[in-house]
């Protein structure tokens, strides 16, 4: 299982439990999960489509428009503003840490900046005009490049 779910579960839970709503996670079967996982990777991505095994066996169930819908991809991030709250001073420490000691700058960390208090501040009204993969795959190049500077890891380059 992956090290995010157990904290997905509970937080997840908590939020429903003070709507005072019964939270459940229907596919959460480990059995199911653990056939899924065994699956090979055209079943379950495939023609630009996740959960593709899952679309496919809901053909004649659901309608086409439902079941082949476009534009509800990706994936949902409920907990995103609690936790970029929670955690915006450690992306600060991250985006500041990598402006002050990286060898090569891969990021636009003006920019970057920008970009978390608009994700902080999306109450406002204001478009971010980005997704937060983007944001998030920012910051995972910064965290690689001080765990490569740290020894941690070798990417093959010099930060």
């Amino acid at each position: 299982m992956h090290d995010h779910v157990p904290e997905r579960l509970e937080e997840s839970w908590l939020n429903a439990r003070r709507k005072k709503v019964e939270y459940a996670y229907p596919f959460f079967d480990v059995k199911l999960v653990e056939f899924y996982y065994s699956l090979p990777a055209e079943l379950k991505y495939k023609n630009g489509f996740g959960r593709y095994i899952f679309r496919k066996s809901m053909e004649g169930i659901l309608p086409e428009e439902i079941c082949w819908r476009k534009d509800k991809t990706g994936t949902t991030m409920p907990n995103l503003p609690y936790r970029l709250t929670k955690d915006a001073k450690e992306f600060r420490r991250i985006i500041e840490e990598g402006r002050e000691n990286n060898a090569f700058h891969f990021i636009d960390y003006k920019k970057l900046d920008h970009n978390l208090d608009l994700l902080l501040n999306r109450h406002s009204g204001k478009k971010a005009g980005f997704g937060n993969r983007s944001f998030f795959s920012a910051i995972a190049v910064l965290i690689l490049q001080q765990w490569q500077r740290e020894g941690r890891i070798d990417i093959g380059i010099k930060c």
